[in-house]
């Protein structure tokens, strides 16, 4: 099966999606991007995903293998980052 390759934006509230979709079978969390990046490595540490990428540019995210973003940023930015 195919898995869906998700990337979440925000390393606050998207750690929801992030615990969401890693549960999911049908999806696989490979990204968090975040421009804080102590925050950025608190998040992969709790997480704790094997494999899991960070980044601190949105635009370099989206240049990777991704096949679904979650868009979790700061609520004024959601319609940028859409």
């Amino acid at each position: 099966m195919h898995k869906v390759r998700v990337g979440v934006l925000g390393a606050g509230r998207g750690l929801t999606f992030v615990r969401g979709y890693s549960l999911h079978l049908s999806s696989e969390v490979v990204a968090i991007c975040d421009k804080d990046r102590p925050r950025l490595e608190g998040a992969s540490r709790d997480m704790k995903i094997e494999g899991l990428s960070l980044y601190t540019s949105y635009e370099e995210m989206l240049r990777s293998d991704i096949d679904m973003i979650v868009v979790a940023s700061d609520g004024s930015l959601h319609a940028m980052h859409s």
